[in-house]
């Protein structure tokens, strides 16, 4: 096994020095810049990551500014990302550091995995890429590759630090993720361009489709709801609430949501009598978001107030929204307004 590891080992660096991409993060040593990195790009696509990775490091720059920021600000930079609770664990982490490590990420995988938001994945990829220890960091894309290579449905895990344990460990991690990208991809794999294809058991057999074993599909539940663009003429301002610090999208700003059931046909009858101030009701359409395990679909009504009182500090009435954190289903209904 140690000869096949080191030949696996020998492919994959020889491959990955002539084609890997060249993106923004691995022309860096800065551990806070690389584990920003890896943070956004779990769940989010290289090309949407890379102008966002740009904007966070120059609103924040070191990891001390990400952790004396405010949460609102992280989450604003963050907006449009998705999956939000990346962004508040690492604002979580980051004081963490800030506090207990004096501002400096840990250097290895145990030390790591303390810190919020850092699962085996996160530790093993900082630790490997930004410090040189020799542990894996194991994503989709690296069980992909190592379940077809040794054409296994067993955890891959060991085999991931077998190959770990090498002078490189950055550049091996890094062609694993690499090749699960561009060549050993999960359907149609381009196997004739693949460097291992000769070591890859699942390519010999000719079972590279059996390899890994599909994942069930999650249940996607429908949510009906309806949204609310409150809008005071005079002062040329929106109603804006913040939803609360668990569940989808914790503490953004959206315009007055409310989900009903699907054969709840009254939604404008309870608008009026929810904004008894309000004037002028008109539904402007319907917008529709998907999310992991959820498809919302939404009502979107518009209405008029010149009655403008404070109300606790969940509401804002604001001139500019885009000043706010918003989800991109938020954005989503304010384009209804044209």
């Amino acid at each position: 096994m140690s000869q096949v590891i080191s030949l696996l080992q020998k492919n994959l660096l020889t491959w990955y020095k002539h084609h890997r991409r060249d993106l923004p993060w691995r022309n860096t040593t800065d551990p806070y810049a690389i584990w920003v990195s890896e943070v956004m790009l779990q769940q989010t696509r290289v090309d949407t990551v890379i102008a966002y990775w740009h904007r966070f490091l120059e609103t924040f720059p070191t990891l001390a500014d990400l952790a004396k920021a405010d949460e609102q600000a992280v989450l604003q930079i963050w907006q449009g990302l998705g999956y939000y609770r990346r962004a508040k664990l690492m604002h979580k982490a980051a004081k963490q550091v800030l506090s207990q490590f004096d501002g400096n990420l840990p250097k290895t995988l145990v030390e790591l995995i303390k810190l919020s938001g850092f699962g085996p994945y996160t530790a093993g990829a900082v630790a490997s890429i930004a410090f040189g220890e020799k542990v894996p960091c194991v994503d989709g894309n690296v069980i992909r590759v190592l379940s077809r290579i040794f054409a296994s449905h067993a955890d891959v895990t060991p085999h991931a630090f077998a190959l770990a344990k090498h002078r490189d460990p950055s550049s091996i991690n890094q062609s694993l993720m690499e090749l699960g990208a561009l060549i050993c991809l999960p359907k149609n794999p381009k196997c004739s361009s693949c460097p291992v294809q000769m070591r890859c058991q699942a390519n010999q057999q000719q079972t590279i489709d059996l390899y890994p074993a599909p994942r069930k599909k999650p249940n996607v539940k429908n949510v009906f709801a309806a949204a609310l663009i409150l809008h005071n003429p005079q002062e040329q301002t929106f109603l804006l609430q913040q939803r609360p610090s668990s569940g989808r999208w914790p503490n953004m700003w959206e315009f007055p949501y409310f989900e009903f059931e699907e054969n709840d046909m009254c939604v404008e009858q309870f608008l009026t009598t929810k904004f008894p101030k309000a004037a002028n009701f008109a539904k402007k359409g319907k917008v529709r978001h998907q999310l992991t395990h959820q498809n919302i679909h939404v009502d979107v009504y518009f209405a008029e107030t010149f009655e403008q009182s404070s109300g606790p500090t969940t509401q804002k009435w604001i001139k500019d929204v885009s000043t706010l954190p918003t989800s991109v289903l938020a954005k989503k209904i304010q384009q209804t307004l044209g």
